[in-house]
């Protein structure tokens, strides 16, 4: 009985690696047209989160300014000076706002409250005119030709 031992010259053979080729490494001109592009990319990219965050900036501005003139046209039906609501302590406009960022006007209201109670401001006229009661006499209804020459 003769018994070849194969497998110490298998695992011998599969034990060895077998050579392996680098990768080509780019030539430098490929390098700085691959680099460049990619710069070109990222540079378009960096512009457009520039431009966006900008434009994101101006949104946000106009929304609240929108926000302050209707939070002065609630205060003017109980304020003579509405923009004087700004001034009260603790009156700010992120606490008139629900939570969806809209003008509460129940939360207006109470501002007002306590704007008036704390700065003591004055409710929008509600009195006789400054004309010293000297007012016009009613606009007449509009007479027809016939009523003119009836009178005759």
């Amino acid at each position: 009985m003769t018994t070849t031992d194969d497998t110490s010259t298998t695992d011998a053979t599969t034990t060895e690696e077998p050579e392996t080729t680098a990768p080509e490494e780019p030539t430098p001109e490929e390098q700085a047209e691959d680099g460049g592009k990619a710069s070109r990319e990222a540079a378009t990219y960096r512009r457009r989160l520039r431009e966006t965050e900008t434009e994101r900036d101006d949104l946000r501005t106009t929304v609240e300014a929108l926000q302050r003139q209707e939070v002065e046209r609630l205060a003017a039906a109980e304020l003579a000076a509405p923009a004087a609501l700004w001034r009260a302590e603790g009156v700010d406009l992120t606490t008139m706002l629900d939570d969806n960022g809209r003008v509460d006007p129940g939360k207006v209201t109470a501002a007002i409250a306590d704007a008036k109670a704390a700065l003591g401001l004055a409710g929008p006229p509600t009195g006789p005119s400054l004309d010293l009661g000297h007012r016009g006499a009613p606009p007449a209804s509009p007479k027809s030709w016939s009523d003119l020459l009836a009178q005759r």
